[in-house]
């Protein structure tokens, strides 16, 4: 379990290969291997199993992820439930998602909830409330 540049946890529960990038600043973390935040990450509570990760500016209160739930570039999200392969590219805010493999914002893509299966991508500028 490693603390690199800053990082302000009040309770973390920490598994092998446990890492803070940058700034993360977390309220509670329960975790297991391999879960990281890159850049600035400001979660206040990520249950994350293998592979969970913040990609550059993550702002969640919530988090349930499962292997490969990514957050790249600006994401802002409320609640998100996650499988394999959930991923947010470029600016995404997002209040809820639910999704399934391969469900993926790219560019600009602004949804209030969003239900997603195989292959639902966004591609450039989506503005969506409920797809």
């Amino acid at each position: 379990m490693r603390f690199f540049g800053h990082a302000a946890v009040s309770s973390v529960t920490g598994f092998p290969d446990l890492r803070f990038f940058g700034h993360a600043a977390t309220a509670t973390v329960t975790v297991f291997s391999d879960l990281r935040f890159f850049g600035h990450a400001a979660a206040a509570t990520v249950t994350g199993f293998p592979d969970l990760r913040f990609f550059g500016h993550a702002a969640a209160s919530s988090v349930t992820g499962f292997p490969d739930f990514c957050f790249f570039g600006h994401a802002a999200v409320s609640t998100v439930t996650g499988f394999p392969d959930l991923r947010f590219f470029g600016h995404a805010a997002v209040s809820s998602v639910t999704g399934f493999p391969d469900l993926r914002f790219f560019g600009h893509a602004a949804a209030a909830t969003v239900t997603g299966f195989r292959d639902f991508r966004f591609l450039g500028h989506a503005a969506a409330a409920t797809d």
